[in-house]
């Protein structure tokens, strides 16, 4: 005797509502839409985590851009970090004694 059988058991769930089960799965929630105040919150959080990891991969790349002999992989970290070298080759206070010392700690 085979125990897969042809025959299915019928579910108990009328049609139109299991389609509109499937859809309230699928669909998110209605939520009210964002004021200005939460999506300029959202924008200055973001833009805030960007400068922070922006300037924390640079101690690393630094030691990297010092190792690496490639021409285009040193030319593409100069562009990128172009406003890092600035602040430092211009001697911007206070950001360029911050810099110079946290890319001292990656010597």
């Amino acid at each position: 005797m085979s125990l897969n059988s042809s025959t299915s058991v019928p579910d108990s769930t009328p049609p139109d509502s299991q389609s509109e089960t499937a859809n309230a799965l699928v669909k998110p929630p209605a939520s009210e839409p964002q004021s200005r105040r939460q999506r300029l919150a959202v924008g200055g959080l973001c833009v805030v985590a960007f400068l922070f990891f922006y300037v924390a991969l640079a101690g690393p790349v630094a030691a990297i851009h010092r190792k690496v002999k490639a021409e285009p992989v040193r030319v593409v970290i100069e562009v990128a970090f172009a406003p890092l070298v600035f602040l430092v080759k211009h001697d911007v206070k206070p950001f360029s004694p911050m810099i110079k010392w946290y890319f001292g700690l990656w010597r």
